[in-house]
């Protein structure tokens, strides 16, 4: 088998691979204002607090007068970053809803509002929880909320922007991959090596992986498991090339397919590996399971990769990691 890249697998170890700065900032300051136009019927004019500690539960809130009594309400609420849309969620104004922030770095609950609401002074709260692990380049956000009566009125609109309070924080870093051979005496493949065993983020990254088939591939699908907070499916052709965009825009992971057919022997595979280096390392522990079949069905390979923060201890510079390792073979 030519060496190739083997894609989604690496893209979630890819993604954990983000060790971005292990420090994090402490605190984010909160500034705001009101993005209603002249036609919303409540205009905020005052919000606290104007800064929030990370790991801890805050309820923040926008005070504003309501010009007519309103009956009911549906509310949206969105958080973007640096990373694009982080959060959308909508529901009843009427109900708390929390919506999750993605690789269990937070959330955010809108808190149920009492109606019928009488016109005059309203407050509309938003409970805001965030890992003590978020890293600077996560910490600056945009977040809208809004609400609109049951006869499609805009009730109100309130745009809330985080910064780091501190930022005095390192970015980049490595990523530890810890590997193991998943398959049972089903598979036709057996995985013996996967190279490198650290993965610096922001930066492209050959992975590879070295083993031996006992039958000629001619074809087939991959199909990629990563769990990082959230679980994710990937799934392709395993002789054809494939780039796969990680979510949030945290990097991308580039399957080259195997140059099919794989005649029977020591085979090796490829994955090139972007994430960006606004991902902590704190956050990228996970798993990623890499799983392939042939034209029929036949078990060809397992691979489960571990990721984790790597430790500087050894005090190695990225800059002599290895971008580009020997191939993986199936």
């Amino acid at each position: 088998m030519t060496s190739h890249k083997q894609h989604t697998a690496s893209m979630k170890k890819v993604a954990a691979i983000l060790m971005i700065a292990i420090g994090s900032a402490k605190d984010l300051s909160l500034t705001w204002k009101d993005c209603g136009d002249a036609s919303t019927k409540t205009k905020i004019t005052s919000f606290s607090p104007s800064s929030i500690t990370l790991g801890q539960k805050t309820t923040v809130t926008g005070k504003g007068d309501l010009s007519e009594e309103v009956t009911g309400a549906t509310f949206d609420l969105t958080m973007s970053g640096a990373l694009g849309q982080l959060l959308h969620c909508s529901g009843d104004a009427s109900v708390s809803k929390t919506c999750n922030l993605p690789l269990g770095t937070g959330s955010l609950t809108f808190e149920a509002m009492k109606f019928p609401i009488a016109a005059g002074s309203v407050p509309v709260n938003v409970d805001i929880d965030l890992s003590a692990a978020l890293p600077s380049g996560l910490t600056k956000t945009k977040t809208i909320t809004k609400a609109t009566a049951k006869n499609g009125d805009e009730l109100f609109c309130i745009e809330i922007d985080s910064a780091a309070a501190d930022s005095d924080e390192a970015e980049g870093g490595n990523l530890n991959l810890d590997w193991s051979d998943c398959g049972d005496s089903s598979y036709h493949a057996k995985v013996k090596s996967l190279s490198p065993s650290v993965l610096p983020l922001g930066k492209k990254t050959t992975i590879t992986g070295s083993g031996n088939v006992d039958e000629q591939v001619t074809g087939g699908t991959f199909t990629i498991t990563a769990q990082y907070g959230i679980t994710e499916h990937y799934s392709g052709d395993v002789c054809s090339e494939k780039v796969i965009k990680l979510p949030l825009g945290i990097g991308t992971i580039t399957w080259e397919g195997l140059k099919c057919p794989v005649a029977k022997g020591a085979v090796s595979v490829g994955v090139d590996v972007q994430l960006s280096s606004l991902i902590p390392a704190k956050l990228a522990k996970g798993t990623i399971e890499i799983k392939a079949t042939g034209p029929q069905k036949e078990n060809l390979i397992c691979l489960d990769i571990k990721t984790s923060a790597a430790s500087n201890a050894t005090g190695s510079d990225p800059e002599d990691l290895p971008s580009k390792t020997e191939q993986v073979m199936v």
